[in-house]
């Protein structure tokens, strides 16, 4: 059986994540280590192709969700120190182990899981504290000191780090090297004075708790640890005050037109025909839709306003016009995508396009940590 080239397929520019990955390290303390977040396969860039490259371009640690991540690390080689941030269930902490792996532990029944499987196999388990810090989903809760000493008592060893993450959108005052949050939760002063009591005591479990969105804002919370993911892949927080780096993005959704037809003013495109041409429209069909990442928007946004936009955007597809559709990029043009998405296929107005042509490629927009990691990945490094 002889291969061809993919017709979808996601382009990672390695240039661009080595140059994001090195602006940040530039803007860090020197003591201050960097955790290089490729979760969720490495946000869309693919995991152990990402991983690699953080790892050689000089990361300290590689933080994953789940141990299923870290042991894909593992079983390609890579012997970076690898953070679990999803605490493990009793099956994993054994096989966490195994594979040292550093598993976050945030409660009793955590503590009791580590003993007891340190106790069998007769050697400690790396572990970390995670504090609730105000975020609300994860993290132990209460005195964060005396879960610490629970959890030394009982393994015979302290946490190698105690961190928690920050969601509050925080207000920042100074300027960007004075920068100092506005306020704090009482847990996030409570783990600034617990770590200069324990540096000062000869102790070093590294503490961190900021993300991108902090080391932005708030470099006088960088600590021992930063844990950076989006501004690796060339994306800033959507809340970030400050843009401090030059970031380049790393990834694109690249396709081919697969069909073009000119339909009649008037025509419907589409499930539930929610777009009708206004005109004498020349269309191209792309094989990408709802499976591939495109059109998908986090849960989270969906609300009164977005509803009402989009009885909006219904309003006018029916009368032939737009509403901030998603635009695709052919070459130095772009043009929207009109109709509803589908699971595999989308339509774009190429009308005003003449470089659209039967097999042309094309950039389509599309969420990078939606993009399906059945989609290959086509690595290249483009310096310009």
């Amino acid at each position: 059986m002889t291969d061809c080239p993919p017709t979808t397929y996601v382009r990672v520019n390695r240039a661009a994540l080595r140059r994001n990955l090195q602006a940040v390290k530039g803007a860090l303390d020197p003591t201050t280590r960097l955790c290089a977040v490729v979760k969720a396969n490495a946000y869309g860039h693919g995991l152990v192709p990402t991983a690699r490259l953080f790892a050689e371009q000089g990361c300290d640690v590689l933080g994953v969700a789940a141990v299923e991540e870290g042991l894909e690390l593992r079983r390609a080689g890579l012997e970076t120190p690898i953070l679990v941030f999803h605490p493990p269930t009793d099956d994993e902490v054994s096989v966490a182990a195994q594979n040292h792996l550093t598993v976050t532990i945030t409660q009793a029944e955590h503590i009791a899981r580590l003993a007891e499987v340190q106790r069998e196999r007769g050697v400690p388990v790396a572990y970390e504290v995670q504090v609730d810090v105000g975020l609300g989903r994860s993290g132990c809760v209460g005195n964060p000191e005396a879960f610490v000493a629970q959890a030394q008592e009982a393994t015979g060893h302290p946490p190698s780090g105690i961190w928690g993450h920050i969601g509050d959108r925080l207000q920042v005052t100074g300027d960007r090297d004075g920068a100092v949050p506005h306020h704090l939760s009482p847990t996030t002063r409570h783990l600034a004075v617990l770590r200069e009591r324990l540096r000062a005591a000869g102790e070093a479990p590294l503490f961190h708790v900021a993300a991108s969105r902090l080391v932005c804002d708030c470099p006088a919370l960088q600590w021992d640890m930063v844990r950076i993911g989006s501004l690796l892949y060339g994306a800033y927080p959507s809340y970030a005050q400050r843009r401090p780096f030059a970031l380049s993005p790393a990834l694109e959704l690249r396709t081919r037109i697969v069909e073009l037809r000119t339909i009649a003013r008037g025509t419907r495109i589409g499930y539930g025909g929610e777009f009708r041409a206004a005109r004498e429209t020349r269309l191209a069909t792309l094989p990408v839709g709802l499976y591939h990442g495109v059109g998908v928007i986090p849960e989270s946004a969906v609300s009164i306003g977005t509803g009402a936009k989009r009885w909006l955007a219904l309003w006018l597809g029916s009368r032939g016009g737009t509403f901030r559709p998603p635009l695709v990029r052919l070459g130095r043009s772009r043009a929207p995508i009109v109709g509803r998405i589908s699971l595999n296929e989308c339509t774009v107005d190429v009308t005003s396009v003449p470089e659209a042509t039967l097999g042309a490629e094309v950039v389509v927009p599309a969420r990078m940590t939606a993009l399906n990691p059945a989609i290959p990945r086509v690595y290249i490094d483009d310096e310009s």
